[in-house]
């Protein structure tokens, strides 16, 4: 059976809405809607790791250091986020370290906030 072009859109588009039911409860930060949604940002976003690293270590240290280790720790990190990603999309049902995050910033694009905000995780749809 040859897979189309709408197939793969319509496959994502049940992931997606999946991943925002799971994550109902907005109230409670650590849950197994919030543990797979972290994994597939993880899986999709990986790679935000690699300018996020540039730009936190330029941030800290100065704009060469930042362009060079920075673009080696995000690229380790990137790997890093991938694997961890798989493992929490494995996982999310089980309560395992009571669905804390494994991987810190808890979402990729976390290293774009400043130091006082954040990340938040993506808006869940309203409750009727």
């Amino acid at each position: 059976m040859k897979m189309t072009r709408t197939t793969g859109w319509k496959i994502m588009a049940a992931a997606a809405v999946s991943a925002a039911v799971f994550a109902a409860p907005l109230r409670a930060d650590d849950n197994a809607g919030t543990k797979l949604l972290r994994g597939l940002a993880g899986l999709t976003l990986g790679l935000l790791e690699v300018p996020g690293n540039m730009t936190e270590i330029a941030r800290k240290d100065s704009v060469p250091e930042g362009l060079t280790e920075g673009f080696f720790k995000g690229s380790l990190m990137f790997l890093t986020r991938s694997i961890v990603g798989v493992y929490e999309v494995i996982t999310f049902p089980f309560p395992i370290k009571d669905y804390k995050p494994v991987v810190e910033p808890t979402y990729p694009w976390g290293y774009f906030c400043g130091p006082e905000e954040k990340p938040a995780a993506p808006a869940a749809p309203a409750q009727r």
